[in-house]
């Protein structure tokens, strides 16, 4: 028997997803599989003594575990462009 998702579930499933994309944009999942949360991937390592661990990394793996595809790098050229600009001071300006 399979359960109809609620509209609560199903907005907080998007709300993950959103959050998902922060972590990584190597790899995409399937359509149909909801990736692990921060907080999910933080009492797993707990469970298992991992210290530390990199979130963008488990989730490029969560993605591939569940059948997901690795994109090329032309594909994300851009998006790393764009963080990099974003971390980088303002440039000085000459007067």
């Amino acid at each position: 028997m399979t359960e109809r998702a609620r509209p609560e579930s199903v907005a907080s499933n998007r709300e993950r997803e959103a959050a998902m994309s922060k972590f990584t944009f190597r790899t995409s999942p399937p359509d149909t599989y909801i990736p692990p949360s921060r907080e999910e991937m933080k009492e797993v390592a707990t469970k298992l003594g991992v210290k530390g661990f990199a979130p963008d990394l488990v989730a490029d793996l969560t993605n591939i575990a569940a059948g997901g595809q690795v994109s090329p790098p032309s594909a994300y050229r851009g998006e790393v462009a764009r963080r990099v600009e974003e971390q980088l001071p303002a440039p000085d300006v000459w007067r």
